[in-house]
Parts: C-alpha cells; sequence; structure tokens
C-alpha cells in the first residue's frame, strides 16, 4: 500500500486538509507535540480499516462540527483505489471502495452493507489492521523490545506478532471437546455394561409365562361364582336398607310434626298477649289525644323562634364581614400612601445621580471626539499592516528554506566524506585462499551431516522396531497366562469328577474324549507361545545393542559438527566481505561525484533574490508596530466616552420624566391625608353597617325565652310517643286477631297428621324383622373378591413384567449393538480431537509455523543488517537446543562478525540499533508476505529523542540505506536537528483554523 492522497474535512484536530504524497520518496513528519503529526496517520486507518485512537467514532469529528470525513487515495499491486468514509454526529456512518480506471474516474466496489465493504478493503490490501501496526508502522519502543526480552518472551512475542493465538483458541475448543467426548464415552460404556448384565440376567421367561396365564384362567372364575353370590346378598340387602330409610323418614317426620305444634302452642300464646295489650292501649285513647294537642302547641312556637334565630345568625354574619371589609380598605389607603411616599424619595435621589451626570457633559464630549481621532489613525495604520503581514510570513519562510538547504548540504557532505573514511580503510587482504579452505571443512562437514541424519534414521527405525517386540512380549505373555488358566479349570474339573460339565471355552457338554481333546489343544498352543516368547525376547536384547551402538556414534557425530554452524557463519561473512570489497570501490567513486556536485552547487539562489525583493517592499511602506502599539492604548484610553456618551442621554432622560412625576405625586398623597384625618373611607360599607345593626334591634330575638319554649316542649314528649302507639294499636288489632284463629286451625291439622305417621312407622317395623341382616355375608364375600383380585393383579402383574422382560430381551440386544457402535464412535472423536488439541498447542502447529517462519525472517535480517553494516554483521536464530538429553524450545538469536560471536550486549549503541532495526524490519516484511501483501510503505516512530547528533547520523544512514526498497517512507519526529536531514518535509502546526501543514522540499 502506498499513499497518493489524503484530504480531511472536520477530522480530528484539521478542519480542511489536503495532502498530496506524490514525489514523496522520503519524507519527515515534523511539528510541535501536540500538532497533530499522528492524526495524519489515524486518519489513514481510520478511512481504510475504522480504526483509530478514539474511545468512540463521533470523538474523530472535530469540536462543534456536525460531520466528519476522510477521502484517501493509494495504490496496491499495480492499482490506484479510493476510501472515502463519513461520521455525522449521532447519526449513521457510510463507507465507500472505488478503483481507478482512468484519470479522475473511479469505479464503485462498495458492497450493500459496511461489513461487507469492509471486508472487500482488506481483500484488495491483503492487509488487516493488526498487520498494518504490526509491519508498515514500526511504533516507539518495539525494536528494542523483542531483543532485550528472554528466549521464552521473545518466543512469545514473535507469536503475538503472527498472531498466532487462534490456534491458542482452536487448542483450548479441542481439548474441551475432548474432555466432552472422553466423558461421553465413560458414560455410554457404563450403559452397555447394564444392558449386558441384564441380557444375562434374563433366563427361562416363556415358561414362566405360561404357567402365569393358567393361574390367571383359575382366579378368574373363582371371581365370577362370588361376583354372583354377592350380587343375591347385595339385592336383599338393598330392599333391607330402603325399608331401614322409609322407617327413619316417618320417624324424621313425626319428629318435625312434633316440633310444628310445639312452636305453633309458643306462637298462639304470643299472639294473645299482643292482642291483650292492644285492647288496653285503646282503652285509653282519650287520654292520649289531649296530651297530644298541648304537645303541638309548644312545636309551634318552637318552630318560630327557631326562624328568628336562624335570621338573627346571618344578620351578625354580615354585620362581622363588614367591619372585615372596613378595616381592610383602610389598611389599603395606608399602604399606598406609604408606596407614593417611598416612590417620591425614590424620584429625588434619580434626580440627584443624573444631575451629576450632565454636569460632566463637556468633557464627555470632547472625550469622543479624541476616540474618533485616534480610531481613524488605527484605521490607516491597519491597512499599513495588511500590507506588511504577508511580506513578513514569506520572508520568514524563504529564510527557513534558504537555512533549511544549508543544513542538508553541510549535512551531506559530512556523511559522504565518512562514508568516504570507511570504504577507504576498509581491507584490501586477499581473502580468496581463507574462502576456498572453508568450504572445503564445510563440504566435509555436510558429509558428516547425511551419515548423521542416516544414523539417526536407522536408530528411530530400530527404536520403533524395539517398541513392536515389546508390544508383542506383552501380547504373547498375556495370551500364555490365559492358556494355563484354562488347563487349570479343566484339570480341576476332571479332578473332581465331574467330566460332563459345560467346556469352560465354548460352553458345550465335555465328556472325556472331548476333554483330552481341549487339553492337547491347549498344550500345543502353550508351546508354541512359549518358543514366541524366548525367541522376541532374544529380539529384544539384540535391538537394544544396535540401538546403543547407534547413539554412540550419533554422540561421536555430534561432537564432530559442532564446529560447523560457526564455520557456516565465517564463510557468509568472507563472501559478503568479498562482496563488499567489489561494491566499496563503485560506491567510492559515485561518492566523489556527488561530493563534487554538491560543492559546486550554490543552493536557494531564488529564494536569496527574493528574499532582497521582499526587503525592499517592506522599507517602501515603512509601517512601524510601535505607533500601532501605541495608537491602539490611545483608543482603550478614550474608550470610557462612549460608555459616559450613553449615560448621559439616560440621565437627560430621566430628569425630564421626574420633574413631570414629582408634583403629581404630591397632591395624590394631600388627598390620602385628608380622607384619613375625615374618616372619608368606604361609604357604602358604612352605611350597609349600620343598616344590617338596626335590622338586629328590629328581630327582638332572646334566646333565653327560646331556651325556655325547649323546655317545655321537652316535658310534654311522652305525649307523642302514646299518640304513635295508638294509632299503631288501631291499625294492627284487626289482623293480630285473625292471625290467632289461622294458628288455632292449623295447630288441629298437625294433631291428624301426627296419629297418621305413627300407625306408618308400627308397620314398617315389622316388615324389617321379616327380612333379618345379610351384612355378614355381603363382607365375607366381598373379603373374598378382594383376595381374588389381589391375586389376579399381582398374577398379571407378574405375566405384564414377564411380558416386557421378552421385549426388553429383543430390544437390548439391539441396543447393544447401537451402544458399541456409538462407542466406538465417541472413543474416535476423542482421539480426534485429542490430537488436535497437541497440534494446535504451542508444541504443535504454532511451533511448526515458526520453525518455518524463523528462516526467512533470519534471512531477511542478514540482507537488511548486510546494507546497514557493511556485511560485518550476521545474526543466526536458534529455535532448539539439546538440554540434559532432552531438546527444549527456545528461541536464542546469535549476532557474529568478524571477531566472531558474541552477545547483544556487548555491541555498541550504533551496532545494536542496526541489529534491532534489521530484525524488526525483516519481521515486519515477512508479515506482509505471509498475509499476502508487500511492504512498500514504512512509517517510523521509534523514539529518536533519546539519539545523540552521531544517533540521529546513523539513522538517517539507516534510512537512506534502506529507502530502494520502499516506495514511501515517513518518519515522526518533533526534533529539529533531525528534520534538517530530510529533502522533504510535511510540517504540521496548530492555528485557530484547526492544524495546517506545509509541503516542503526539491
Amino acid at each position: 500500500m502506498v499513499p497518493y492522497r489524503l484530504r480531511l474535512t472536520n477530522f480530528l484536530s484539521y478542519l480542511n486538509l489536503d495532502l498530496d504524497f506524490s514525489g514523496l520518496h522520503v519524507a519527515c513528519i515534523c511539528g510541535e507535540n501536540g500538532a497533530g503529526k499522528s492524526s495524519l496517520l489515524e486518519a489513514i486507518t481510520w478511512a481504510i480499516w475504522g480504526k483509530s485512537r478514539v474511545k468512540t467514532e463521533e470523538d474523530v469529528i472535530h469540536l462543534g462540527m456536525k460531520e466528519a470525513q476522510v477521502d484517501f487515495r493509494f495504490a496496491a499491486f499495480g492499482q490506484i483505489y479510493r476510501v472515502r468514509r463519513q461520521r455525522t454526529r449521532r447519526g449513521s456512518s457510510s463507507l465507500e471502495f472505488q478503483v481507478a480506471i482512468a484519470a479522475d474516474k473511479f469505479k464503485s466496489l462498495t458492497e450493500r452493507t459496511m461489513r461487507g465493504t469492509q471486508q472487500s478493503i482488506i481483500n484488495y490490501l491483503k492487509m488487516d489492521y493488526d498487520t498494518f501496526v504490526n509491519s508498515v508502522y514500526l511504533r516507539q519502543g518495539r525494536a528494542d523490545e523483542f531483543m532485550l526480552k528472554s528466549p521464552p518472551e521473545r518466543k512469545a512475542l514473535l507469536a503475538e506478532i503472527l498472531n498466532l493465538a487462534e490456534y491458542d483458541l482452536w487448542s483450548e475448543k479441542a481439548k474441551e471437546i475432548a474432555r466432552i467426548a472422553k466423558g461421553q464415552a465413560q458414560v455410554q460404556a457404563q450403559q452397555l455394561e447394564q444392558i449386558k448384565q441384564r441380557l444375562q440376567a434374563a433366563r427361562e421367561t416363556a415358561d414362566q409365562l405360561t404357567i402365569a396365564i393358567k393361574h390367571l384362567d383359575n382366579l378368574t372364575q373363582d371371581q365370577a361364582i362370588a361376583q354372583q353370590k354377592l350380587a343375591n346378598a347385595q339385592d336383599q340387602g338393598q330392599q333391607r336398607q330402603q325399608l331401614q330409610q322409609q322407617h327413619q323418614w316417618q320417624e324424621q317426620r313425626l319428629e318435625s310434626l312434633v316440633a310444628d305444634l310445639a312452636t305453633l302452642a309458643g306462637q298462639a300464646q304470643h299472639q294473645y298477649g299482643q292482642l291483650t295489650a292492644q285492647a288496653q292501649v285503646l282503652a285509653q285513647r282519650s287520654e292520649i289525644m289531649a296530651s297530644y294537642q298541648i304537645y303541638q302547641q309548644w312545636q309551634q312556637q318552637e318552630q318560630v323562634y327557631n326562624d328568628r334565630q336562624q335570621r338573627h345568625g346571618q344578620l351578625m354574619e354580615q354585620h362581622h364581614q363588614l367591619q372585615v371589609q372596613i378595616a381592610a380598605a383602610h389598611n389599603q389607603v395606608i399602604a399606598q400612601l406609604e408606596r407614593w411616599r417611598s416612590q417620591v424619595e425614590q424620584l429625588q435621589q434619580q434626580q440627584s445621580v443624573a444631575t451629576t451626570v450632565v454636569a460632566r457633559a463637556a468633557e464627555i464630549r470632547q472625550g469622543l471626539a479624541n476616540l474618533q481621532t485616534s480610531r481613524q489613525q488605527l484605521e490607516s495604520l491597519e491597512q499599513l499592516r495588511l500590507r506588511t503581514l504577508p511580506l513578513l510570513q514569506r520572508q520568514q519562510l524563504l529564510q527557513r528554506q534558504v537555512d533549511r538547504v544549508a543544513a542538508q548540504t553541510q549535512a551531506r557532505l559530512v556523511e559522504l566524506e565518512r562514508r568516504r573514511h570507511q570504504l577507504a580503510a576498509r581491507s584490501t587482504i586477499d581473502l580468496e585462499p581463507k574462502r576456498q579452505d572453508l568450504e572445503q571443512q564445510i563440504l566435509r562437514g555436510q558429509r558428516l551431516q547425511s551419515y548423521q541424519q542416516q544414523v539417526l534414521e536407522k536408530g528411530q527405525e530400530r527404536g520403533r522396531f524395539l517398541e513392536r517386540l515389546k508390544s508383542k512380549l506383552s501380547n504373547c505373555e498375556e495370551q500364555y497366562q490365559e492358556i494355563q488358566d484354562r488347563r487349570q479349570q479343566l484339570s480341576s474339573q476332571m479332578s473332581l469328577g465331574k467330566p460332563h460339565q459345560l467346556c469352560p471355552l465354548c460352553d458345550r457338554p465335555l465328556d472325556l474324549a472331548h476333554w483330552r481333546l481341549v487339553e492337547e489343544k491347549q498344550k500345543q498352543a502353550a508351546y508354541e507361545l512359549q518358543a514366541e516368547i524366548w525367541l522376541t525376547k532374544e529380539q529384544l536384547a539384540t535391538s537394544e545393542v544396535e540401538i546403543e551402538v547407534l547413539r554412540q556414534e550419533y554422540r561421536r557425530l555430534q561432537q564432530e559438527l559442532k564446529p560447523l554452524p560457526e564455520l557456516e557463519i565465517q564463510l557468509r561473512l568472507l563472501q559478503a566481505e568479498i562482496q563488499a570489497q567489489l561494491a566499496a570501490q563503485q560506491e567510492d567513486l559515485a561518492l566523489e561525484q556527488e561530493m563534487h556536485q554538491l560543492e559546486q552547487g550554490q543552493g536557494a539562489i531564488a529564494e536569496q533574490q527574493e528574499l532582497a525583493q521582499i526587503a525592499d517592499q517592506l522599507a517602501q511602506i515603512n509601517y512601524d508596530e510601535k505607533n500601532y502599539a501605541l495608537i491602539r492604548g490611545e483608543i482603550e484610553r478614550w474608550r470610557w466616552a462612549e460608555v459616559k456618551a450613553a449615560e448621559l442621554k439616560t440621565a437627560q432622560k430621566q430628569l425630564d420624566q421626574i420633574e413631570r412625576q414629582l408634583p403629581d405625586l404630591s397632591q395624590q398623597i394631600l388627598d390620602l391625608e385628608q380622607n384619613l384625618a375625615n374618616q372619608a373611607i368606604a361609604p357604602d360599607l358604612q352605611a350597609q353597617l349600620r343598616a344590617c345593626t338596626q335590622q338586629i334591634t328590629q328581630l327582638d330575638y332572646h334566646p333565653e325565652q327560646h331556651q325556655r319554649i325547649r323546655q317545655a316542649k321537652a316535658a310534654t314528649t311522652a305525649a307523642l310517643l302514646q299518640h304513635q302507639q295508638l294509632a299503631q294499636a288501631e291499625q294492627q288489632y284487626p289482623i293480630l286477631h285473625g292471625q290467632y284463629q289461622q294458628l288455632c286451625q292449623l295447630q288441629q291439622q298437625k294433631q291428624a297428621a301426627a296419629a297418621q305417621i305413627e300407625e306408618a312407622i308400627a308397620t314398617t317395623q315389622a316388615q324389617i324383622q321379616h327380612i333379618g341382616d345379610p351384612a355378614p355375608l355381603i363382607h365375607q364375600l366381598q373379603h373374598q373378591l378382594t383376595q381374588i383380585r389381589q391375586q389376579m393383579d399381582q398374577t398379571m402383574a407378574q405375566i405384564g413384567k414377564l411380558e416386557q422382560q421378552k421385549l426388553q430381551l429383543e430390544a437390548d440386544q439391539q441396543l447393544a449393538i447401537a451402544q458399541e457402535q456409538q462407542l466406538h464412535q465417541t472413543l474416535k472423536r476423542q482421539s480426534i480431537h485429542q490430537e488436535l488439541y497437541q497440534a494446535f498447542g504451542k508444541n504443535g502447529i504454532q511451533a511448526l509455523i515458526i520453525e518455518t517462519i524463523l528462516p526467512q525472517i533470519e534471512a531477511e535480517t542478514n540482507q537488511i543488517l548486510g546494507q546497514l553494516s557493511d556485511y560485518q554483521l550476521h545474526v543466526r536464530f536458534v529455535s532448539q537446543k539439546s538440554q540434559k538429553s532432552k531438546i527444549i524450545e527456545t528461541l536464542e538469536i546469535e549476532i557474529a562478525d568478524h571477531l566472531g560471536t558474541r552477545a547483544f550486549e556487548t555491541y555498541s549503541g550504533g551496532e545494536a540499533f542496526r541489529i534491532s532495526f534489521a530484525i524488526r524490519l525483516a519481521i515486519s516484511r515477512i508479515l506482509a508476505q505471509r498475509n499476502g501483501g508487500k511492504l512498500q510503505t514504512l512509517i517510523l516512530d521509534e523514539g529518536f529523542g533519546s539519539q545523540d547528533q552521531e544517533g540521529c547520523d546513523r539513522l538517517v544512514s539507516v534510512i537512506n540505506a534502506i529507502a530502494v526498497d520502499f516506495e514511501c517512507i515517513l518518519v515522526i519526529t518533533h526534533m529539529p536537528k533531525l528534520k534538517e536531514a530530510f529533502t522533504h518535509l510535511i510540517e504540521v502546526t496548530k492555528t485557530e483554523q484547526g492544524s495546517q501543514i506545509c509541503l516542503t522540499g526539491n
């Protein structure tokens, strides 16, 4: 992926940006901390993968804006692509993906969904976000991190960079499936064992079933006879029960009639008592009526006084309300008088303040005149300033470019001179004889390696043969022990005198002849197995001796081959040195020509001429910043006059209003004071109060007289009760008399019915005694039937159980077959996932991937390191080593130079930096290739602030050395001493209009 063009709208610290990467091979992105350098990379990752450092997508939108958009064009695999991603605040996102078909013409590759479009971008680019940040983008601190870790940690970090954690997930998943399959297999094995036990327990179910069915038939006949006898006894018992129920009903009926007669007698006596009481009340009619007339007279007088009392209460309530209203009106007048007096005082205070402001009118007018004069002078200077500022900015920019070109030229001359000294110091010793000697030694070592491999393969083959012999010996010994057990069992049967028992081998009847035949076969089989065991043990001993001889030979060869890796490293270093000597001569000529061109060139001539022209224009304008500052100070000095002029206008208006309001308020206050003095407040309410008082006097209501009338009425209240009783007696006496006669007639009817019921009871008792009690016989027959039914239930249950056993036996036979098949499949699944668990583990596919990729990383590292160190350094990765007769996994890095192999810590800072940088860059390249992409762009952010001037020079030389391998290299820094060494600069500055960039360079 090579960047072509980046357009930003309201993205993070940028409002508008259009950055063209065309022509940028090696460029430096520089600026102060927080200026927005990293935001350019965030825009690229957000456009392509939708990922950035912000927590939420809306945070990429510039503060105060509604939406953000990034338009990024890049080249990949010979095509130019365009990605446009947009995000709206509190809205949705959009993503477009296009491919160029002509100049500024694109064809859409956008899918129907954003997820589909995102996946399409990754497929075309052949690089996801994690690959990008681990390959293209070399972040701060990641170069030394790989070298400074221990070998196990280094291998874990390499696995992390290669994204091998997914294999751990697969390994755990396979382990879980194998664990579950193991548990299922145990359960299935237990179920299969239970089924086999049930099959062994099933015996002679058919005969038992026939006997049970015959027994059930006999019980059925016995049940039919007993049921017939029980039916006859139950009929006789039902007839006796009906007569008993009839007798019980007759007795209940007689009891009911006797109770009714008793109730009627009581009711008749009560009715007679009421008739007597009513007759006594009717006899006192004249006295009751006289007392009732006196009570009515007192009631009429009480009603008259009740009306007067109600009217008196209403008038008193009205009198009280009028008094309250008059008092409220008086309070309102007093409050109004106080408000007007307070308003007069406020107006007098405002009049005093406004008079003071009006007195300064002349001074304020003079200040306004001075302010207007200063503003006119400032306007003239502002026009000169607007003409001067662009010239000053251009002057500063040109001066920086002139200084930068001079610094770059000087830095390049120093670098070229240093490089020529290095090339001149290179040794010219003839290295060819030494190379031929090393090749002969290495050829001999390679032959020994081939022989060692043959020894190893032979030892492995004999080891596998030894394992097969051990397994064979174990099987033979088990079979021999089984045969001995069978022979002992046959001998024990014959010694007990039971030759006709079943054969323990085939379950057939065993007679004497058959026993001898079986005994002879078992004896012959035991003899053959014994011979096989002796032969196998002899082969085992021979194989162990051969393996020990092969081990000694392998160890001897391993000892002889120890110097081989060191010899190979020395040969590669020697070959690289020979090639470097040839390349150094050509490079020295090229450097000499470049130095001559730089010394002859003057550089930045056009910029210097433009600087002289700008100086002449500034002298003609003759703008002075001090005068501009003085005039602005004068404006601030007289700005108070504008404020005071507004206050003067307000004071004049207030004086006019106060002079109009004061006389009216004074007259109103005088009128209210006179009304209060004369008590001329609310005259209508005063008249209503006097009228209400007169009505109360005319009503002539006396509460004492009202109370005496109430007491007299209460004394005659008994007459009202007697009058009510008299009216009730006159109404109820005829009704009570008729009811008493009806009760007497009903009592006579109940007595006749009771006599008839007594005769029917005697007849029913005689019939019951004639039938007798069949209950004991019924109870005996029911008990007999219960026993028969229990025996039938037991027999039927036995029949059902036997039939079920018969069906279960057939089902268990089929189930055992299916269960064995299922157990076999479960064990197979367990075995497969157990192997997958080990294959996906650290020592499986992951180790194989690392073992496969390490030679590629080693070759790539040595190629890069050869460019950086003039082929003086060489690295070798060791992933396995022998420790205590076993192979352990590791990741050690052996570093060699012309002095030999040394530890990483013993190398100088410059050499250590080159080694770390080469390894990290090699990992990035291999990771990009592994994901199907190509590493064309490199972004460096390695914390260069810790480097001194010499370190910065080394860094620049490293970047220049690898520049030919990349289409675009971007270096991020805020160090002025580092950015001066680059031809192309992308300077980022933060302004009030957002972050801005300035692209400079040739």
